[in-house]
C-alpha cells in the first residue's frame, strides 16, 4: 500500500490516502492512472489537484490510453528524473508507446492542459508536461515556490524529504511546514553559510536540489 499526500488547489487543504498500487490516483477520472503508473514502486508519493486534473482533461481529449515513462520521482531514490518537477509530483514524461503523429496529437492537447510542455524535438519518443507553481521562484524558473512556517502542500513535502535525505530530519514527511521543518531548514542553511531564515527561497531551492538528485544516466 502508498500514501499519497494530494494538496487540494481548491481549498488549500493537504489530504491523504491510502491506496494499492493497482487502484487509480485520487481525483482520477475514468480509471486512465493508476498509482504504480504515477509513482512506481514508492510507498509515499505526493501531488496536486491541479495536476490530476490536467492529466483528466488531456486524457479526455487523446481518447486513447497513453504510457506514462515517469511521474512521481522521490527526490532520494534511485530513478532519474528528466527535471525537477518530477520531484514535486506535478510532472508526467508520457507517450513512448505513440506513434511520431499521436505523440505530435498528444502535444498539442497537453499544450493545453499544462502550464508548461518541454520544447518539440524531433528525436524525443515521449513528451513531458507540467503542471508547475506559478509564478515561478526557482533557479532554472521551474516554478518553485517561496515555503515558511504555515504552508501546506506537495512542495512542502519535498523540501521535507530533501532536507532528511542529507541527514537534517524534519520528522514525517507530511507536507506541513512546522516547527521541525523550520529547524531542520535553518540547519542546513547554517551549515551552508547563507542567511538563516527559515524560509525557503530560490537559492535553497538551488542547494536541495542539486545536492539531492541522481547523476544523469
Amino acid at each position: 500500500m502508498a500514501t499519497i499526500l494530494v494538496f487540494n488547489n481548491g481549498t488549500g487543504a493537504l489530504e491523504s490516502y491510502t491506496r494499492s498500487a493497482s487502484q487509480s490516483m485520487p481525483y482520477n477520472i475514468g480509471g486512465t492512472l493508476s498509482v504504480r503508473e504515477f509513482m512506481g514502486d514508492e510507498s509515499l508519493g505526493y501531488t496536486d489537484t491541479d495536476t490530476m486534473q490536467a492529466w483528466n482533461l488531456m486524457r479526455q481529449e487523446f481518447g486513447m490510453p497513453v504510457r506514462v515513462d515517469e511521474a512521481f520521482v522521490s527526490i532520494s531514490g534511485s530513478r532519474s528524473a528528466n527535471h525537477p518537477q518530477h520531484y514535486a509530483g506535478t510532472a508526467f514524461t508520457v507517450g513512448s508507446n505513440l506513434s511520431s503523429s499521436e505523440l505530435e496529437q498528444l502535444r498539442k492537447i497537453a499544450e493545453g492542459c499544462f502550464s508548461y510542455v518541454h520544447p518539440r524535438d524531433e528525436r524525443a519518443l515521449s513528451i513531458s508536461a507540467d503542471k508547475r507553481y506559478m509564478p515561478s521562484n526557482y533557479f532554472l524558473t521551474s516554478g518553485f515556490p517561496t515555503l515558511r512556517s504555515g504552508s501546506k502542500g506537495n512542495y512542502v513535502a519535498l523540501v521535507q524529504e530533501a532536507l532528511g535525505a542529507l541527514g537534517y530530519s524534519a520528522g514525517s514527511v507530511d507536507g506541513v511546514f512546522g516547527v521541525n521543518t523550520e529547524a531542520a531548514l535553518r540547519n542546513f542553511e547554517n551549515a551552508r553559510r547563507v542567511s538563516e531564515d527559515g524560509i525557503v527561497t530560490r537559492i535553497n531551492w538551488e542547494s536541495l536540489i542539486n545536492m539531492n538528485s541522481p547523476p544523469a544516466a
